[in-house]
């Protein structure tokens, strides 16, 4: 990943929408693979240098507060990922459709934001949407499935709701096992 980021570096400039993409891209897969503070790191330096090079209503910036976000809240830190998450789905709504891949991406995310906050009325309808905009999408992967029931299933308990839990569970159990 650090090679890849030195040929964007390289190639393009410090400071270019490639090198902010190429950023975006490592700090997910840093995130994956456990490794959340370098992933943060990435992150919010793809974010700063989209922010400062591309104009303000550019997809490709809510691309890197998604992924920002993502990594907040999976570091436990969902408070500060929420405003974060909200300013990505204010410049996706603006271009996406509603039951949009992209759109069902964000608003997952930030409906867990939202659950790990306790902030159950507003992360019920982002979930639900998210994951009616998933079992829509037919190119939607068994992870994105997956992902979505399994936040929903959070959700579920949360709202103390063992029946509606356990069906989210066996159809979590239809999916095709996790890679």
């Amino acid at each position: 990943m650090d090679e890849a980021v030195g040929i964007a570096r390289t190639e393009f400039a410090s400071d270019s929408p490639q090198t902010a993409a190429c950023l975006n891209n490592a700090a997910s897969l840093l995130l994956k693979l456990g490794r959340g503070a370098e992933a943060e790191a990435r992150a919010r330096e793809g974010l700063e240098i989209r922010q400062r090079t591309l104009p303000a209503d550019n997809p490709s910036i809510g691309s890197s507060q998604l992924v920002l976000g993502r990594i907040l809240v999976a570091a436990g830190r969902a408070a500060e990922a929420e405003p974060i998450l909200r300013a990505a789905i204010e410049r996706w709504g603006a271009i996406f459709p509603p039951t949009s891949s992209p759109m069902a991406e964000i608003q997952g995310v930030l409906g867990e934001c939202l659950l790990d906050q306790g902030k159950l009325d507003e992360a019920t309808p982002l979930l639900e949407g998210s994951d009616d905009s998933v079992r829509k999408n037919s190119r939607a992967s068994a992870t994105d499935r997956r992902e979505a029931i399994e936040r929903l299933i959070r959700l579920a308990e949360a709202c103390k709701d063992p029946s509606r839990a356990a069906a989210l569970r066996a159809d979590l159990a239809q999916l095709d096992p996790p890679r």
